[in-house]
């Protein structure tokens, strides 16, 4: 929760595709303790909600964005403030990502293999990106919570194995 309310303090305002708004919408409004800087944040700085599906979002502040997500999210991000933050909403975060407008990647990974699920990664790009890490802290329970940043693009190279060597006969 450390990690989570660190980001929260950082937060102007909030993405969320039309599934993860379904839920977090759901619960939020009802954590409504002062003192909870992640409950105060969500619940009262602007929420930008993405999506063809959904009619409404009735969770002040929230806008509905019906239109194109990657053109929206680039006018968003030219207004001033501190970050827009998307928080789960995998396809939102991947389709972001793959048009370039991730600056900054926080990742917390649980040390779980489900096997099935939505891939954050899934939506392919034509050109690598690149980034660089920032951070990396851990938690008692094995939590990994890694902060990368957008850098340009990565270098690769490329492998040579070595040659056998052949033992000759005397």
């Amino acid at each position: 929760m450390a990690h989570v309310t660190s980001w929260a303090a950082q937060a102007d305002s909030f993405l969320f595709g039309a599934h993860t708004y379904r839920n977090v919408a759901r619960d939020w409004p009802q954590m409504a303790d002062p003192n909870d800087p992640v409950a105060t944040a969500l619940n009262g700085l602007p929420k930008y909600v993405l999506s063809r599906t959904l009619t409404g979002a009735d969770w002040a502040p929230s806008t509905l964005i019906r239109g194109d997500a990657v053109a929206e999210i680039g006018r968003l991000k030219q207004l001033p403030g501190r970050e827009l933050q998307i928080h789960g909403s995998a396809r939102l975060a991947g389709a972001l990502l793959s048009a370039g407008l991730v600056d900054e990647m926080r990742l917390a990974i649980a040390p779980i293999v489900v096997g099935q699920g939505r891939r954050l990664l899934a939506h392919a790009r034509s050109e690598a990106l690149g980034f660089t890490l920032l951070s990396l802290a851990t938690t008692p329970s094995g939590l990994a919570v890694l902060t990368y940043e957008r850098t340009d693009a990565p270098q690769f190279g490329v492998y040579e194995p070595p040659r056998r060597q052949v033992a000759g006969a005397n």
